[in-house]
């Protein structure tokens, strides 16, 4: 499986003996539709000169054109992701030789709403040649959860066959299996994305296994019973393209901001209305922002926060948000002893209506 990470630069390099030019075609549609028998994009290049021959193509903005991260739907069991989160991006690639052109290779990607850094290089491969791919951070990971609240999940991209069955199992803080279930078996290649719920009852850890290399990744959790404050929910697009959730546990603060113009009024006539007022303010609106604060947690939350502030899609309680925090210190156990993260979200809308 080839994961383009689109939101940075993916490089479509031809630099090939003889060519006097290059060309590439390229096809994007998202599953659910058919792949479409002519390009989406064509894109063709002249060579500099005969000594710089190197030939290159961003390919990334036009995947982002067909991926449209917006809600999202908490399920207790794993269900198929939206199409519209994730597509697909065929790349044909041709050298061209004094006007013949001639098809190097031809190869799928799977596009997702994700990026790479800068110390991970060129066109960094998150899938590493792998049929499946887990878009959310499965090192040292461990999650802390409401006990009663939504499901957090993570969305697993991975290719069927019929020779691999995949599966996720839950298991106790003791290492008891409570539950195990099959969401992919036995079916032709094709690609899918799933949502998979990290918990189930009073599970401690997840496993998500296949038939041929048994453990693929194993997921933490600490459920919390807040019982003074009311938990609040943030979802948010991480640096891997996928969904991801994390509870805000302790107090919270709203705040109401209003904006609007003010102009003096001209008066009807000399014998003025004294209840009119000589000025007035016109355009007016609010909103809406929270100020929320994790609790106490552990020290990978450092990552989690940072990811949460790179994001281009954040939901509060479902709600479209924008993250106002602009700076994070990284805390440690060693320094921090106990690690909690205030943070400042403003809602996306207007609090009046004024969509036209």
């Amino acid at each position: 499986m080839n994961v383009i990470s689109a939101r940075s630069p993916f490089e479509i390099i031809i630099n090939e003996t003889g060519q006097t030019g290059s060309k590439v075609e390229l096809f994007i549609w998202n599953k659910g539709t058919t792949e479409p028998s002519t390009a989406t994009y064509v894109m063709s290049e002249n060579i500099a000169s005969a000594t710089q021959t190197e030939t290159n193509y961003n390919i990334s903005p036009y995947i982002l054109e067909y991926i449209n991260q917006i809600a999202v739907n908490y399920s207790a069991s794993f269900i198929i992701e939206q199409n519209t989160d994730w597509c697909f991006a065929r790349v044909k690639r041709y050298k061209n030789v004094s006007g013949t052109f001639t098809l190097l290779n031809n190869i799928l990607y799977v596009g997702v709403n994700g990026y790479t850094e800068v110390n991970q290089g060129l066109n960094y491969d998150i899938a590493q040649s792998q049929d499946y791919c887990l878009l959310g951070n499965s090192s040292n990971n461990t999650y802390k959860i409401q006990y009663s609240s939504l499901i957090p999940y993570y969305n697993f991209l991975c290719v069927s066959s019929l020779y691999n069955d995949y599966r996720i199992t839950y298991y106790s803080a003791a290492g008891a299996v409570l539950s195990t279930s099959t969401f992919l078996s036995g079916t032709t290649a094709s690609y899918f994305n799933y949502r998979l719920p990290l918990a189930y009852g009073t599970s401690a850890y997840c496993q998500i296994e296949d038939d041929i290399t048994g453990t693929l990744y194993t997921i933490y959790t600490e459920k919390l019973e807040e019982c003074k404050y009311t938990p609040v929910v943030c979802s948010y697009v991480n640096k891997l393209g996928g969904w991801q959730q994390l509870t805000m546990f302790k107090a919270q603060t709203n705040k109401v901001d209003i904006q609007g113009s003010k102009y003096n009024l001209m008066p009807s006539n000399i014998n003025y209305n004294v209840y009119q007022g000589q000025n007035k303010s016109f355009n007016i609106n609010g909103k809406q922002t929270i100020t929320c604060n994790t609790g106490w947690v552990y020290e990978n939350y450092n990552n989690f926060i940072t990811e949460l502030m790179l994001s281009d899609t954040i939901l509060i309680n479902n709600k479209p948000a924008i993250i106002k925090t602009q700076s994070l210190q990284y805390k440690t156990d060693l320094l921090d002893k106990n690690i909690n993260f205030t943070l400042e979200f403003e809602y996306s809308n207007n609090l009046l209506n004024n969509v036209i």
